[in-house]
């Protein structure tokens, strides 16, 4: 079917707010994209644990083959 959507999910406007980081494995291209776009904004805006913990977030990424395109 065809899905539409108007509003960001509740992942989107996490990972846009810099507050989580996305989990891509099961998500679809489209989204996947879309949540990686807004996960790398996050970071250089440095938004919310990008800002406050950014060791943390560095960290996490780094354990994440699916977030490779975040690491400097």
């Amino acid at each position: 079917g065809v899905q539409v959507m108007l509003h960001p999910t509740y992942s989107e406007v996490m990972v846009e707010q810099g507050y989580a980081l996305p989990f891509v494995i099961y998500a679809e291209d489209k989204h996947k994209e879309k949540l990686l776009e807004l996960a790398k904004d996050a970071k250089l805006e440095k938004r919310g644990l990008w800002k406050t913990h950014i060791q943390l977030m560095e960290c996490l990424v780094s354990q994440r083959y699916s977030l490779r395109s975040l690491r400097d």
